[in-house]
């Protein structure tokens, strides 16, 4: 059934395209195309049946609504998270209508936990509570309820659920109990303790309280801001990196006044004595990779001048089976007319270097000569071409004369070494 010709459907009545059809019965052109070509439904079933999304369905308390998207819309809930709750997280049709949407998974909401009690944000109701943010988050998205995610001990893996002792001997059931005793959060007591602080200052080094939202707020300066999102703006940090630094314990001069970006560079020397900031701005000056000079320093042993110097490091005299010596593997590739499949054959599939030179890719026929253009291989050395619309058997050859008369021009050198250039076109 083609869109731009005229259909008609099971009752006869004729549309200039399946479009006009398809609007006429209520239904979307990709459910018709799916049922009628797919699912190879009767052209009346694919018009008449009612999609599964709009049959009647009822929430909890019974209430019943004509279809699903708007039973999800009475509740306030999209049509997608209430799917990906039933189907994926297995959770309850009361659960699955009644959690909120994002308002528990948002670091600087508010928020309130199963009692009714509020908190200025996940990150405040999860320390009274004992448990890292990222554990509550875990457990949500597995279904658990809000009490259940809130109240349930920690497990002792990786100890995150031993007790533990602060400077002063009291003991705590986790290292977040005793966090949210000293009014820290989990990561900045992480980020103080990989920085080599101790125990004592950690716990007892208080940590700026900065709400994020949109009250006023004051910046390290005493400057007043209508904002967060304001003031953030004015010193070019993100709203992301703003959170992540109060998170790392930062204060709040050091949150505002750092770059968006740290740049780790280290100065270093060439052979020449020659200064630069970084081992980067040295290789681009030298127009080498840092993977070739590595390779070369280690691999083959070149000194550091020569690995950032050398350039024709790839240019090696060869061999071929017959003895006759090349200035480079590439004149060596052109004269037996192959390219890159030479590291292929030689190196990964271990053919000998005759059967690797000898062996012609007969795809592409006008590579050898513009008035072939038919190769298929007979015999070991023989080939069926097609030369200015005529058949031939060649030998190899015969057939590599044409291609180096053609495309190369090839001659001794005074040290005997076989040279073979193409020529410009």
């Amino acid at each position: 059934m083609n869109n731009d010709k005229s259909v008609t459907d099971h009752l006869g009545n004729t549309f200039k395209s399946a479009a006009e059809m398809c609007h006429y019965w209520h239904i979307s052109q990709t459910t018709f195309h799916n049922r009628y070509y797919i699912e190879k439904m009767s052209l009346e079933d694919a018009l008449t049946t009612k999609s599964r999304t709009h049959s009647p369905v009822k929430d909890h308390l019974g209430n019943e609504y004509p279809s699903l998207g708007k039973m999800c819309d009475h509740w306030n809930i999209p049509r997608s998270t209430f799917c990906n709750r039933i189907y994926k997280f297995n959770m309850s049709i009361e659960d699955a209508l009644t959690t909120p949407v994002k308002s528990q998974n948002t670091v600087g909401k508010e928020c309130e936990d199963h009692l009714g009690n509020r908190y200025p944000s996940v990150e405040a109701m999860c320390c009274k509570y004992g448990i890292m943010r990222n554990t509550f988050y875990t457990r949500r998205k597995q279904g658990w309820s809000l009490e259940k995610s809130l109240t349930e001990p920690l497990s002792r893996k990786n100890g995150l659920g031993e007790p533990v002792k602060d400077h002063l001997g009291n003991e705590y059931q986790n290292i977040a109990q005793m966090c949210n005793a000293y009014g820290l959060t989990f990561c900045c007591y992480g980020y103080r303790i990989r920085s080599g602080w101790s125990l004592e200052k950690t716990l007892t080094t208080p940590a700026e309280e900065v709400i994020i939202g949109k009250k006023k707020c004051v910046d390290h300066l005493g400057n007043e801001w209508p904002s967060q999102a304001q003031m953030c703006k004015h010193y070019g940090v993100t709203k992301d990196q703003f959170r992540s630094r109060i998170e790392l314990g930062w204060t709040l001069e050091q949150i505002l006044t750092n770059p968006k970006t740290i740049k780790h560079k280290q100065e270093c020397y060439d052979h020449l004595g020659n200064k630069f900031e970084s081992k980067s701005e040295m290789f681009t000056h030298y127009k080498q990779s840092p993977q070739i000079v590595k390779r070369r320093m280690e691999k083959l042993g070149l000194s550091y001048e020569d690995a950032l110097t050398a350039t024709n490091l790839h240019i090696q005299r060869c061999v071929d089976h017959k003895g006759q010596a090349f200035e480079s593997l590439l004149d060596m590739q052109t004269y037996w007319a192959i390219g890159s499949c030479y590291h292929n054959r030689a190196k990964k599939l271990h053919w000998s270097i005759e059967k690797t030179l000898t062996t012609i890719n007969c795809n592409n026929p006008k590579r050898f000569s513009k008035y072939i253009s038919k190769i298929r291989k007979i015999d070991n050395d023989y080939y069926e071409v097609i030369f200015k619309n005529k058949k031939y058997v060649w030998h190899i050859e015969t057939l590599l004369e044409h291609y180096r008369k053609e495309k190369c021009n090839t001659s001794v050198s005074d040290k005997g070494l076989i040279t073979c250039r193409l020529k410009k076109k």
